[in-house]
């Protein structure tokens, strides 16, 4: 018998969750269906694994085949299928998976909302460590000058003002104190504020959403020069340690999506899968709520933005429309608009393909 020593090398994950949701089970529940999107972003965005957990709508015994080649990039260790779900549909993801298991709700909603019990995930709080950790790793010549943004919501805020900023920045569960209108948040949270460096972002309408997307990126036209501010989204935090490839497919496009749907939603979600921007996914892509896309005050923060993230001025990138639910014709239109701003942002004619999703 022979003696032989090996070497193996061992790396911790996170582990990965894919989510199914059955729209059928939210017919005339349109809130109902944002709600437990919400939910489910918000595990995400403060669970490591974060953005590689890939979620899928379908309706009826099966999925789309590029559903299915989104959960198969994914990989993941387990299913979660929220909404009645057929044995046919569970052996196909069985078969084509390979999970170690399939967890279904039948009975969904977004305050019931839990990820299987195989897979409750750890945990990534804005400690400071935690943070000096992210300082270091997305840009290591700062100086740790980047704040953590703790977005505070206004009473009667609008829901798409609120889900353009969770889904885009990550936000913490927050209650807004009767009579005081104080903004309070879970306790442990509270406990670490004191000691974590960040910038409150009040929102209470479109016009204050405005402002706080033109501070963040700061401002680049002629005789109105200011400086970006220089920040930590929420849901960065659940990138801590995840590999990430050098060159992605964004490096010469800025991808905006517009639209309220499912499909909208998960063509911005899962687009990262395969990209592997989860790092800083706000540099290379935005999902805008329809109503948001239409009004004045938000469009001109817009370019703002768009300014920022394209190196406007030398077509370091440019700008790519996609929606699942409006037509090209509009899509069109609000390219026009961004082509004809002073100076001009970078854009390229509506995708087809993505417009079709």
């Amino acid at each position: 018998m022979r003696n032989a020593q090996y070497t193996v090398l061992a790396r911790n994950r996170p582990i990965q969750v894919a989510f199914l949701i059955n729209v059928e089970a939210f017919t005339s529940r349109a809130e109902a269906l944002n709600d437990l999107v919400d939910a489910i972003v918000d595990w995400n965005h403060t669970h490591w694994g974060g953005r590689t957990n890939p979620i899928t709508f379908f309706n009826g015994n099966t999925l789309a085949e590029e559903d299915w080649l989104h959960l198969e990039v994914a990989d993941s260790d387990c299913v979660s299928v929220v909404g009645p779900v057929t044995q046919e549909l569970i052996n196909a993801l069985d078969d084509r998976l390979h999970p170690w298991g399939v967890e279904v709700n039948d009975k969904p909603s977004a305050r019931g909302f839990t990820v299987p019990y195989e897979a409750q995930g750890i945990a990534v709080p804005p400690t400071p460590a935690n943070l000096r950790r992210l300082q270091g790793l997305l840009n290591p010549l700062s100086g740790g000058q980047e704040k953590l943004l703790m977005f505070e919501f206004a009473e009667g805020c609008d829901p798409d003002i609120r889900r353009f900023v969770h889904r885009n920045f990550g936000t913490y569960h927050q209650w807004v104190l009767p009579g005081t209108k104080q903004v309070r948040r879970i306790a442990w949270l509270e406990k670490l504020l004191p000691g974590v460096s960040t910038h409150r972002v009040p929102i209470s309408d479109v016009t204050s959403l405005a402002t706080a997307l033109t501070e963040l990126s700061g401002r680049m036209r002629r005789g109105d020069m200011r400086p970006a501010l220089p920040f930590i989204a929420p849901y960065q935090l659940a990138s801590l340690d995840l590999e990430v490839w050098p060159a992605t497919d964004f490096g010469h496009v800025y991808q905006i999506i517009i639209g309220d749907t499912p499909a909208d939603f998960a063509e911005f979600w899962n687009g990262m899968l395969p990209r592997q921007n989860w790092w800083c996914t706000h540099e290379a892509q935005l999902w805008i709520p329809t109503s948001l896309i239409r009004d004045g005050t938000f469009h001109d923060a817009l370019l703002d933005w768009l300014r920022r993230y394209t190196g406007s001025g030398n077509n370091e990138r440019r700008i790519e429309l996609a929606s699942a639910s409006l037509p090209v014709e509009e899509l069109e239109r609000i390219r026009q608009t961004l082509y004809r701003a002073d100076p001009p942002v970078p854009t390229e004619a509506p995708n087809p393909r993505a417009n079709a999703v």
